[in-house]
């Protein structure tokens, strides 16, 4: 499971960033966040090969589909892919506290007095 089960989804800025895309390419955007959000980091490597079978592409899906939207809406630094929102930066407010216990609003439990 991911550190972080729950991908914050900020409704307004999805619908702002990706209203030009067709549902092909807006689902093909989700499931990268989403593979991104579960891994170390959030970053994902830099491989097509590894992207497709990760995200159940062909080659020729992963060329044509997956690479114009990381062009537009990710980072490439050499090995990695990266994605600013999703960024260790970014999730900080979501990381669970040195104590161990999660907040509430993120799926936490309360304590049992």
């Amino acid at each position: 499971m991911s550190a972080f089960p729950h991908l914050p989804l900020f409704t307004d800025a999805w619908v702002a960033d990706t209203k030009h895309l067709s549902r092909l390419e807006r689902g093909t955007y989700f499931d990268l966040l989403v593979l991104m959000w579960r891994v170390p980091n959030c970053r994902v490597p830099n491989d097509d090969a590894w992207l497709g079978k990760r995200l159940g592409m062909t080659a020729d899906e992963v060329t044509n589909e997956l690479r114009p939207i990381i062009t537009e809406f990710c980072q490439i630094d050499g090995n990695w892919i990266t994605q600013k929102r999703l960024s260790a930066n970014g999730i900080g407010a979501y990381a669970i506290p040195k104590n161990g216990a999660m907040p509430l609003s993120l799926g936490g439990k309360k304590k049992k007095v």
